[in-house]
């Protein structure tokens, strides 16, 4: 495994899954960790009750071996342990079969996309001039971190949209620190500065989905929920509630790229959109 540093401030540990095969390919993934599945227990999880389900096993069968080691449950605990599999699966088969993995997918449907970085909280000033230099090394999308006071935060928004113009993507992160009046506010003060949001990630906390419905429910800003969509049976009951507008999905949480497809699925269906 290897160690990152997280926005909290804590190192975390990822796992490094290898799948060998008797013909010499090896197929590479990553298995994220945090503070509610530590690198211990995903280890522990792969190793001692995922490895041993697929010895023997033809790799050309990676869906069904997916389904073989993984189980959805409502806290989604083996989420970073299947994703690791997952990943492993599909770069072997991709080896094997001499292509990449988006042909596995069904094909490339385009060969550039938006990238985001996230740009950390700070004074309107600092948080603006901090995107300018992403801006200048090519950056067309930035993901600004608030969640504190909303005036500020909408003062935060409008400086970076100044500098940086409206050729660019601008999106903005509460990660669950708004309680449901102050992310009304924010959306309020936003709407009336007209600085184009693309979209309002997690303003209110994990599990407040009808706190979530009713935000979405008083702005034009496009809703997304993030820590919410922490499963597959969690997304589905965010749709049945209609609690937000875009569900964000990453390998990790919906346990792999079969997962991300899953969740995509599941979301198109009810007419909403994804981000990856």
């Amino acid at each position: 495994y290897f160690l990152v540093k997280s926005n909290k401030g804590y190192i975390l540990s990822n796992v490094i899954v290898k799948i060998f095969t008797d013909v010499g390919i090896i197929g590479i993934g990553e298995a994220a960790c945090d503070t509610v599945e530590p690198v211990s227990v995903v280890k522990t999880m792969i190793d001692d009750h995922m490895a041993p389900r697929l010895i023997g096993k033809d790799p050309y069968d990676w869906k069904c071996l997916i389904d073989l080691v993984s189980w959805d449950t409502p806290r989604g605990a083996t989420r970073f342990s299947t994703s690791g599999i997952d990943l492993a699966l599909f770069d072997l088969i991709g080896k094997a079969l001499g292509v990449p993995v988006y042909t596995l997918l069904g094909g490339c449907w385009r060969n550039k996309v938006l990238a985001t970085i996230e740009v950390p909280r700070g004074s309107p000033e600092k948080m603006a001039e901090h995107c300018y230099e992403y801006y200048r090394k090519g950056v067309r999308g930035i993901k600004a971190k608030i969640g504190s006071n909303p005036e500020r935060d909408a003062e935060c928004i409008q400086a970076i949209r100044e500098k940086l113009g409206y050729d660019i993507s601008l999106r903005a992160d509460a990660n669950c620190g708004y309680s449901v009046k102050e992310a009304i506010r924010f959306c309020s003060c936003v709407e009336k500065l007209d600085v184009d949001l693309e979209l309002l990630e997690q303003p209110v906390v994990q599990h407040d989905l009808s706190g979530m419905k009713e935000v979405k429910d008083s702005t034009l800003i496009p809703i997304s929920a993030d820590e919410s969509a922490y499963s597959l049976s969690q997304v589905q009951q965010i749709i049945k509630l209609n609690a937000v507008d875009i569900i964000n999905t990453k390998c990790a949480k919906a346990s792999g790229i079969n997962g991300v497809v899953q969740w995509a699925t599941i979301a198109e269906s009810a007419g909403l959109d994804i981000q990856i």
